[in-house]
């Protein structure tokens, strides 16, 4: 049978391919309106600073600097360079980088954001603070 000089099987295949072609643009146009607000293309976030390794320094009974402040997930290395033994340790007892002689180092990785006093384990006035920040 013809319709407009075109028969009904051809208007029922035309007709499917329209539907589908329908179908797939409905599916692509979501994916293409994901991005900016501003109509500028979206990019990921920023990656995170790389962890860093900060130092301390333990002369003449004094831990230099007394004041840091690192990120989380850096390293304080504290060294030993007076002639007595030495510890760094949480005021609290959350972490203790341990007794290092002279020469010696010791090291912790904070992965927790706060303020942490610290002092010498063995010389009670030799005290420090690391402050963690996001």
């Amino acid at each position: 049978m013809a319709y407009f000089g075109v028969d009904l099987t051809t208007r029922v295949a035309r007709f499917a391919l329209g539907l589908a072609s329908l179908a797939t643009a409905l599916a692509i146009v979501p994916v293409a309106l994901v991005g900016a607000q501003d109509g500028s293309e979206a990019t990921e976030a920023p990656a995170p600073p790389p962890a860093a390794t900060l130092a301390v320094s333990i002369v003449d009974f004094n831990f230099e600097p007394a004041a840091l402040s690192v990120r989380v997930g850096d390293t304080v290395v504290w060294t030993n360079n007076g002639r007595a033994p030495h510890t760094a340790t949480s005021d609290a007892n959350d972490w203790n980088a341990g007794r290092f002689d002279p020469g010696q180092t010791g090291s912790v990785v904070f992965n927790t954001a706060g303020a942490f006093a610290y002092h010498c384990g063995i010389h009670a006035s030799m005290r420090g603070t690391i402050t963690v920040t996001e």
